[in-house]
């Protein structure tokens, strides 16, 4: 089950949020996913197929998602429960599972 977390950025005429989805074992490891809405119908359009951000920490969590300029995702996010970090990825590279 995917989890909200950050806030809706919008982008395009899209409202996207950044989710995550977690494995419980020891440490617990989070994986995460951009979902785009559709806020009229309230349904997802898409999601990307879930990704990890850095790799070396089981423990990321995204807090925030913006578009710094066109063509640019910006995930602001932490490792291991701490040391606060960003991220900026081409939109063009997103990998899409899309919902009809």
């Amino acid at each position: 089950m995917a989890r909200g977390s950050t806030h809706g950025a919008w982008y395009e005429e899209e409202l996207w949020f950044g989710v995550h989805m977690v494995s419980y074992e020891d440490p617990r490891v989070y994986f995460h996913a951009l979902a785009v809405v559709d806020p009229a119908r309230r349904k997802v359009r898409r999601v990307t197929y879930p990704f990890r951000l850095e790799g070396e920490h089981p423990i990321e969590y995204v807090g925030s998602l913006d578009f710094p300029r066109p063509g640019t995702a910006r995930l602001a996010y932490s490792a291991a429960d701490a040391r606060p970090r960003w991220l900026e990825v081409p939109v063009a590279a997103l990998q899409w599972r899309v919902f009809h």
